[in-house]
């Protein structure tokens, strides 16, 4: 191979790749005001990962607005700030809001320790000002928290969003059940048939994601949506598919320790079942081998006799046809005739048979 290919060829992204800079993030900011818990706890390991490859397989040059960047600590700017293909940030921050403002304080210091992010900007943006920000810039992809409590506000939010900037892709974090998340229902009363809207939940696309809390909500004539996750879907089907992966392994693990086995052995009826199935196997034997000395015996005495009495009774015709069915001319007749057969049902068959009956009918009157 190529050693320049394999010098650019990037690693293909995981989960522990993608979570790794938010869990060091984490230890070493500490930031206050978000969820209580862990990384984890703010930022689904999961969604933090659809949300790196949908950057990625979206075209042109993304710019990752973070709205969530309040509840998840900060943590949801980072995919963007350690994409490898140098994702624009836009920290959104409300001046009134205390949570929002201390994720601020501690991505700065984040990055102020590392010297520069590996994006190519990061820049915080005012709520206020963000709808006019918004309509002037294209491959905007809004991430959004639902577990704020306000499921109605958000859905007037990314209403909002979507009247500003039609081709921008809204994504939502914190999305529970259907039925039991009140952003669920909202999402869906925003994009209802004929709105222009339409909502997804990504743990849909494949049984792989079922762990996934991410939506996405995008408009109907978005030209990147439905490529975008369509290769999202086709990367976790086939060998992901986990109830396929599931039973593979139990079935390998079954067979590896001969625990089937183990388990007849010890059952109450396993003497006589197994005395049966061998005397059934024994009686199987004995009938073919019966049969095959009877088969035997068959064959050597027609062998030995069936040539003299044929050869007795047959006719000149039919003696000759036999001397001749090793030699080039049986071969030919036999080609000749599996050809008509193959033939028959064939308009050439059907000409055939009509031309033969127009000639016997022919003799037959005398012409």
């Amino acid at each position: 191979m190529n050693s320049t290919m394999t010098e650019r060829r990037r690693p293909l992204p995981s989960i522990a790749t993608v979570y790794r800079p938010i869990e060091e993030y984490w230890e070493q900011s500490r930031p206050v005001g978000s969820l209580d818990g862990g990384p984890t706890e703010a930022l689904n390991p999961l969604d933090a990962f659809l949300v790196h490859r949908l950057l990625e397989l979206v075209p042109g040059h993304p710019v990752l607005i973070d709205a969530a960047n309040a509840l998840t600590g900060g943590a949801s700017s980072l995919i963007g700030m350690h994409h490898p293909r140098a994702v624009d940030v836009w920290a959104v921050v409300d001046a009134e809001s205390l949570p929002s403002r201390r994720s601020l304080e501690s991505l700065q210091r984040y990055s102020g320790r590392r010297g520069a992010t590996p994006s190519s900007s990061f820049r915080p943006v005012d709520r206020s000002d963000l709808l006019d920000d918004l309509a002037g810039q294209a491959g905007a992809i809004v991430l959004a928290d639902a577990r704020g409590g306000d499921a109605a506000g958000l859905a007037v939010d990314i209403g909002r969003w979507l009247d500003a900037r039609p081709d921008a892709l809204v994504l939502v974090l914190g999305l529970g059940r259907v039925g039991n998340c009140p952003a669920v229902s909202s999402m869906m009363s925003l994009c209802l048939p004929g709105s222009g809207r339409r909502f997804r939940l990504l743990r849909e696309l494949s049984e792989v994601l079922m762990g996934s809390s991410l939506g996405m909500v995008a408009g109907d004539d978005h030209p990147d949506v439905d490529v975008a996750l369509m290769r999202l879907e086709q990367l976790y089907t086939g060998n992901y598919r986990y109830l396929d992966l599931l039973w593979r392994a139990n079935h390998a693990a079954l067979r590896e320790a001969r625990i089937d086995a183990d388990v007849l052995r010890g059952h109450l009826t396993f003497g006589a079942i197994s005395e049966e199935i061998e005397g059934l196997k024994c009686a199987v034997r004995e009938a073919n081998e019966r049969a095959e000395r009877a088969e035997r015996a068959t064959r050597a005495n027609w062998t030995s006799s069936a040539p003299v009495e044929a050869t007795a009774s047959a006719s000149p015709l039919t003696r000759l046809r036999r001397r001749l069915s090793p030699t080039p001319v049986g071969s030919a007749w036999r080609l000749a005739k599996h050809a008509r057969v193959k033939l028959a049902p064939t308009p050439v068959g059907r000409a055939y048979r009509l031309s033969k009956r127009v000639a016997l009918a022919c003799v037959a009157r005398g012409r």
